[in-house]
């Protein structure tokens, strides 16, 4: 799994000194830190549902540590968080889901999307 910085958030997610979404499909990002015990429980399904989903969406990791701007501007606030972003549109979910749940989560945004 790819990890971004804040220079590669810009370079293929969203470019945040000209505000322009920059990918050409939705993006999901998993925000964490090294000794959180939840974003360790979530590891394995972000993974399984990296997998399944790929073809929709990109996947990313990132280090809530590693951006001020970005966690500022999403308001992450817990972790994990996984961020789903498309263009203008972007949802957020904070915590710890079973594997099914999350999936549907992503999902949902993925379809609400989908005609963007």
């Amino acid at each position: 799994m790819e990890k971004l910085t804040s220079h590669s958030f810009n370079e293929k997610v969203y470019n945040l000194k000209n505000n322009v979404f920059v990918a050409d499909k939705p993006v999901i990002i998993k925000f964490f830190v090294e000794n959180c015990s939840g974003c360790k429980i979530m590891e394995e399904a972000y993974n399984n549902i990296s997998e399944t989903l790929k073809e929709k969406a990109y996947f990313y990791e990132m280090k809530a540590g590693s951006d001020k701007e970005v966690i500022n501007r999403y308001r992450i606030n817990e972790l994990p968080s996984f961020l789903c972003i498309y263009k203008d549109k972007f949802s957020k979910n904070e915590g710890i889901f079973p594997e099914e749940v999350l999936e549907e989560l992503i999902d949902n945004f993925l379809t609400l999307v989908k005609g963007s």
